[in-house]
């Protein structure tokens, strides 16, 4: 008949003439062993879990060779170069608002108040040659003798023993410069030109006597050829960041040479070093030198910043949270120009 099925179909039949041994003891699909039979295990019947102590396994003598390469590879995957500080080449002639020079001013000035301003005194004069300890306590009790201080924003003016300014980009960049050994003032542009607003304000309190002020710049372009420079005396003439001073005419000790000696190059080493250095000269009456240097010493930066009011050269207002010039060493001018001392 057409149309017809089968749904069950039988076993296929394997005609074998071999026989498969105990075939006849494999239970059906779905019937349960019984409990007495090896292949039914209870979990009453397991023995108590004991645990084990892997941190013997682990640990590694440290001084075996193998756990040194592993140490050293994790170090160097680890590793991060060190940061440079971004410093500021542009010329600060561009940073900091004109005019650049501000003569005294035509007032009267009042007598100094030493309590009320108080000489510097965290630091003794170093002298700078010619002068010695002696010339320089008689520059300091004179009356009528002018100086400037010269407060550095890129390089180092006149002595060794003068702190070192560089001019960073950014807050971050201060903490890059911070691990420098020797006496450094550290600066970025706000706060460059925060300072020579304070000047202004101070030069209009009139409380410490007749005040100029003055702004030193010099050019990028000397700053960015020094950068490339190949030698020692190439960079020597251009960069501000660099304590050429060191190298100042090192052929005079050469025996045999012709040159002068080393004192009749003075006025010349003086020009060079200042013409690669940006700095702001504050000159002033020398009667009020000690006091107008802890003032610069006293000054700081942030937010809101000391307020100076016109006739009057006391601090207001809340302190701020960074000073520039602390422990700075400031080198100090006679009224020819001449390096007197540093402090």
């Amino acid at each position: 008949l057409d149309g017809q099925y089968e749904y069950r179909a039988k076993p296929p039949h394997i005609v074998s003439g071999g026989h498969w041994p105990r075939i006849e003891d494999v239970r059906e699909w779905g019937v349960l062993p019984s409990p007495d039979s090896d292949e039914c295990v209870s979990l009453q019947r397991l023995e108590e879990f004991q645990s084990t102590e892997f941190r013997g396994v682990t640990t590694e003598d440290l001084s075996s060779p193998r756990r040194a390469k592993r140490v050293l590879e994790s170090e160097l995957l680890n590793f991060q170069p060190a940061k440079k500080p971004k410093l500021v080449t542009s010329s600060i002639a561009e940073i900091v608002p004109q005019p650049h020079f501000l003569p005294t001013l035509a007032t009267r000035f009042p007598d100094l108040n030493v309590e009320k301003c108080p000489h510097f005194s965290k630091a003794p004069p170093l002298p700078v040659s010619p002068y010695t300890a002696s010339s320089v306590s008689e520059l300091l009790r004179s009356k009528y003798r002018r100086g400037s201080w010269l407060i550095p924003i890129r390089g180092q003016v006149l002595s060794e023993d003068a702190s070192v300014a560089v001019l960073v980009q950014s807050p971050d960049d201060i903490v890059l410069v911070s691990h420098y050994p020797r006496h450094k003032i550290i600066w970025t542009q706000e706060i460059l030109v925060d300072f020579w607003n304070f000047l202004l304000r101070l030069q209009r309190a009139t409380r410490l006597g007749p005040i100029s002020l003055s702004l030193h710049a010099t050019s990028s372009d000397t700053i960015i050829a020094a950068s490339t420079a190949s030698d020692a005396t190439e960079e020597i003439a251009n960069n501000p960041y660099h304590q050429f001073h060191q190298h100042c005419f090192k052929s005079t000790t050469t025996t045999g040479s012709s040159l002068p000696p080393l004192d009749t190059f003075a006025p010349y080493v003086y020009k060079a070093q200042l013409e690669a250095v940006d700095y702001i000269k504050v000159y002033h009456d020398v009667a009020y030198s000690l006091s107008l240097r802890n003032v610069l010493d006293a000054y700081r930066y942030g937010r809101p910043r000391p307020v100076v009011g016109d006739g009057d050269a006391s601090m207001q207002g809340c302190p701020g949270n960074f000073r520039v010039l602390k422990g700075a060493r400031l080198a100090f001018m006679d009224e020819r120009s001449k390096a007197a001392f540093v402090m």
